[in-house]
């Protein structure tokens, strides 16, 4: 690996947040002689929990970053056979709003927002968010389960809702606007990266989803 190449997207990456290196290394728990030792050093002896924490501290995902430590050891490509396009792979990096079982109250307005990141091979271009709640398979062998009746359901303003144009490496953020039922409980909504047309491009993965807790409060 080139020393120059890990050390420039550390610090690429720094600045595009408005980071020192010293906070970095800080959000890193590592002191910022090691985080110095490490850009100047090679990075492939770094341990893996060192390499994750730093990725999380610079809002990446860490499978990016772990790419360009070893970045002269050839990974395999990307080999699920379901997925739509070859040499694809979509990360979640964070909830940026409500997080996981936030809670809401009855009938509540508010605004989800996720953030991902292109950690595959190729370009996206023309992707959408599709919410996937009506496809979903809640049938049971329990005679006694019965499914969860539609007003109980996150009720979201648009079912599809574009995703920015990224090439490999960028991330992007996706909002969606929701109204809360107005029965107390958990809901959890779920949305899948499509085409167009609605065609899935990781079909095996269960995508990114909205969970909150409706209380009377």
């Amino acid at each position: 690996m080139h020393q120059n190449d890990f050390e420039q997207y550390i610090r690429q990456q720094a600045h595009h947040l408005n980071l020192p290196l010293s906070l970095v290394a800080k959000k890193s728990d590592m002191s910022r002689h090691n985080l110095y030792k490490l850009l100047a050093g090679n990075a492939v002896n770094a341990r893996m929990s060192t390499l994750v924490k730093l990725a999380y501290a610079l809002q990446v995902h860490p499978m990016e970053l772990i790419r360009h430590a070893f970045e002269e050891i050839e990974f395999p490509s990307y080999t699920n056979t379901s997925n739509l396009e070859p040499n694809d792979a979509s990360g979640f990096i964070r909830d940026v709003t409500i997080p996981d079982n936030t809670i809401v109250k009855p009938g509540q307005y508010f605004i989800k927002t996720w953030e991902i990141q292109n950690i595959g091979n190729i370009n996206w271009k023309d992707r959408f968010l599709l919410c996937v709640d009506e496809h979903l398979d809640v049938s049971s062998s329990n005679t006694d389960f019965l499914p969860p009746s539609p007003n109980r359901y996150l009720v979201p303003k648009e079912k599809k809702t574009p995703i920015a144009n990224l090439e490999p490496g960028q991330t992007t953020q996706i909002s969606v606007e929701f109204t809360a039922p107005n029965i107390p409980g958990s809901c959890i909504s779920y949305w899948k990266m499509t085409d167009n047309e609605g065609t899935p491009f990781f079909p095996n993965i269960e995508g990114l989803s909205c969970q909150v807790q409706i209380l009377y409060i």
